[in-house]
């Protein structure tokens, strides 16, 4: 079974636009932010290459319940700093996404 799914973020934020797009991109960054309620990002599984063709990482674990994890991998296809990325991603461990699960 394969899972097609697109996602396209559109939003405006009131912060420099180099800001907002380090904070998707940069390992660091995205770290601190990125677990959905009741979820975070685990710390030492994030990493990344921000680059067009560059490879990113990162694993979400359950708050209440810690062997439920969610990883991330994904590729940008296009990356222009600070205006434009856009990644094509393999999710894992989710149900609802994961073909596999």
């Amino acid at each position: 079974m394969t899972a097609n799914v697109i996602v396209t973020v559109e939003r405006e934020f009131d912060a420099p636009r180099e800001r907002v797009f380090d904070a998707w991109t940069e390992p660091g960054e995205l770290a601190q932010w990125r677990g959905s309620p009741g979820w975070h990002v685990e710390t030492g599984t994030v990493s990344g290459t921000q680059e067009l063709g560059g490879r990113h990482h990162h694993v979400k674990v359950r708050d209440n319940d810690p062997t439920t994890r969610v990883g991330t991998d994904g590729v940008y296809t296009e990356f222009f700093r600070p205006d434009v990325f856009v990644s094509r991603e393999r999710i894992t461990g989710d149900p609802g996404i994961d073909p596999d699960v």
